[in-house]
């Protein structure tokens, strides 16, 4: 795991320990629910690469949704899916007039994303309403360049083509806190997480990779590198009992 993510670990470790005793404190004030047998949650995360990967990309961000399940409440261990997906290079570019269409003024976008998915199990500790939590999951993460057409005043894209993509094994290695924020019978709570992910030699495009030839063709030459990220996430999330 890298430094940042061992950093941030030992912080949440601190604050539970913190916020411990108001917490206990608080019980005898207002109800504080038992573990849940599912959590589901959402939110968004800043992509940070290391290694061979921060070479050729430094930042990125996107959305992550994911959901935990515990059989049994008494027993902390559950299992995990997580998935997101996530932009690290988006650049527009000229649409020529064409003669077929010269009262259609067009304009065009290459987004390089990146898709990933995992499953693995999940350890959460404590049941009031500050609950830490450690999970590892093993996955696939997909890389892909796409670019698309649409008119200049906005609305939906109507033409779009994948450029490039790639699929590799991911595995990955968590933890955070969930804050319970409400004592509702479905309470929300505010979710902090970090996340390593390391995955495998992949193929990639980045920002600038497609060159527009004269012949109207498209020429561009793959990265080929290990594609190991830190993911940092803030989000919400709900227990369902």
């Amino acid at each position: 795991m890298q430094r940042p993510a061992l950093v941030l670990l030992a912080s949440l470790g601190m604050a539970s320990i913190t916020i411990g005793a108001p917490t206990t404190a608080a019980q005898g004030l207002r109800e504080v629910p038992d573990r849940f047998r599912a959590v589901l949650g959402a939110g968004g995360t800043v992509l940070r690469p290391v290694g061979e990967f921060q070479r050729h990309v430094q930042w990125g961000g996107g959305l992550n949704l994911f959901g935990a399940y515990h059989p049994v409440r008494s027993v902390p261990v559950g299992l995990r899916l997580d998935g997101g997906v996530m932009l690290y290079g988006r650049e527009a570019f000229a649409v020529a007039p064409s003669p077929t269409l010269p009262r259609v003024a067009l304009e065009g976008t290459t987004s390089n994303i990146i898709a990933t998915v995992g499953v693995g199990p999940q350890v959460t500790v404590g049941r009031g309403w500050l609950r830490p939590y450690g999970y590892g999951t093993i996955g696939l993460a997909y890389f892909a360049t796409t670019s698309e057409l649409r008119g200049i005043s906005g609305g939906e894209a109507f033409a779009t083509t994948t450029n490039f993509d790639d699929l590799t094994g991911s595995l990955s290695v968590g933890g955070g806190l969930l804050i319970q924020l409400s004592s509702s019978r479905r309470p929300a709570m505010l979710d902090l997480s970090v996340q390593s992910a390391f995955s495998g030699p992949t193929q990639y495009l980045r920002k600038g990779s497609l060159v527009d030839l004269p012949d109207g063709t498209v020429a561009y030459t793959p990265i080929r590198s290990r594609t190991d990220m830190m993911q940092f996430r803030v989000g919400v999330a709900v227990g369902l009992r």
